[in-house]
């Protein structure tokens, strides 16, 4: 998305629910545009937390993550750009360390929010960790715009760029077998813009007629069922596609989003035998994602898969298999050099909490306050309701009326007599 304001161009490549991946993938498929920027903003430390260890079911494997945020920072590095690193306050000190880690080496700006809620012990008052507030991210990103000519270049001419070489391979691009039911769409929302191309059960298959070895190291998808209507509907209604390479296969599966997924299988090859298809339901699955509930009972399978491109990576090139103590890389304590660190951006959000909290407390005085007067009240009226049920204050009654005249002095016994009559069946019903 391109975004104007103050004489600069921002655009917005970033898709939620998304890990480092989907960055790399991005920064691939729009380098012409990226190289003309002023300055990158990436975040990436929420999703890669999200998709392995917050979601059960998807658990990224820590080596896979550990090489695509390598990747990911080894080509930011490579556009020789001002980059800066914001690190949101979702808390899990392994994979926020990596990422300081790569900042630290790299020379890259940083806004390490995480460690400001941690410092000012405010990892509380955060109601959603995966998002915070827009009303103080909005004023964070007007101080990155107001303060964009500080930001410092990183490291230049120091380190090797030795990733392999990434490609985006349409399925215009592949060989298509047996041409039935090809359909072409084009999704767009508020931003984003894609030809999708539909596989549909039955229907086309489609084979690689080169990069021989590459490896698929994601997918990119759009399944845009219009049935969906809030998170959750979508990432029930789902679908797969399998990739058969001879040897081995690999399914996986999509909501109805618009999704970057990692291939888990780190071994997996592009043969001349490999094919792509539309996967049925019954194939059991060894890889999942957590916008794509295929587990769960609740699940529908749509018949139709969108593919808008697979991301391959080439066999030569550095993988980072190197052994890594993660134990100690979690513990580290990493710190930003001051020249790069821009953390003093983020907003008082600690005064902001000592506002409402402070607000609350009033607040809830007098609405407490309020409160416990209803409920006096209450006890009040129970407590009158209680004595007139009593049959001593209801034959009092009955005497003080009736002694007013010789009248009432006649009918008073009869009264009495029906009133506790009446008061002892009453209680009688009321036992049983």
């Amino acid at each position: 998305m391109l975004l104007r304001g103050g004489g600069l161009e921002f655009y917005n490549f970033a898709l939620g629910g998304t890990s480092s991946i989907q960055r790399l993938y991005e920064l691939r498929r729009n380098k012409a545009i990226i190289k003309n920027a002023n300055l990158i903003i990436c975040e990436s430390n929420v999703n890669d937390i999200v998709a392995s260890t917050l979601s059960e079911k998807e658990s990224l494997p820590f080596n896979v993550l550990y090489r695509n945020v390598q990747w990911l920072y080894k080509e930011l590095y490579a556009l020789n750009k001002k980059v800066l690193i914001i690190i949101f306050p979702t808390f899990n000190n392994r994979i926020n360390n990596l990422h300081r880690l790569l900042c630290q080496k790299y020379n890259f700006n940083v806004i390490d929010m995480a460690n400001y809620y941690e410092i000012n012990n405010l990892k509380d008052f955060e109601p959603d960790h995966l998002h915070p507030l827009s009303s103080y991210m909005k004023k964070l990103g007007e101080s990155i715009i107001e303060n964009i000519s500080i930001f410092k270049l990183g490291k230049t001419n120091t380190f090797v760029n030795d990733n392999p070489t990434f490609e985006i391979i349409t399925p215009n691009q592949t060989q298509m077998i047996s041409y039935k039911n090809i359909t072409k769409k084009t999704f767009e929302n508020s931003l984003f813009k894609e030809e999708i191309f539909i596989l549909k059960k039955d229907g086309t298959m489609l084979k690689f007629k080169d990069y021989f070895d590459f490896k698929i190291i994601a997918i990119h998808f759009w399944n845009n069922d219009i049935s969906g209507k809030d998170w959750y509907e979508c990432s029930f209604r789902t679908s797969g596609v399998m990739i058969d390479n001879g040897i081995e296969h690999i399914i996986k599966d999509c909501g109805c989003f618009n999704s970057v997924q990692e291939i888990q299988n780190v071994n997996f090859k592009i043969t001349k035998n490999t094919c792509v298809r539309y996967c049925d339901k019954n194939i059991p699955r060894k890889e999942f994602h957590h916008s794509a509930a295929v587990w769960d009972n609740r699940n529908n399978i749509i018949d139709e898969i969108g593919i808008i491109a697979f991301f391959l990576a080439s066999p030569k090139g550095n993988y980072h298999t190197e052994t890594i103590d993660f134990q100690a890389l979690e513990n580290e304590n990493i710190i930003i050099s001051k020249d790069y660190d821009f953390s003093y951006l983020i907003p008082p959000v600690k005064f902001y909490k000592e506002i409402i909290d402070e607000y609350c407390c009033l607040m809830d005085n007098k609405k407490s306050a309020s409160f416990l007067q209803q409920i006096a009240n209450l006890n009040h009226n129970l407590a009158k309701i209680k004595i007139h049920n009593h049959l001593s204050y209801k034959l009092g009654c009955i005497m003080i009326r009736n002694s007013k005249s010789l009248l009432g002095y006649i009918k008073m016994p009869f009264i009495l007599m029906i009133v506790v009559l009446a008061y002892k069946e009453q209680n009688k019903t009321n036992h049983f």
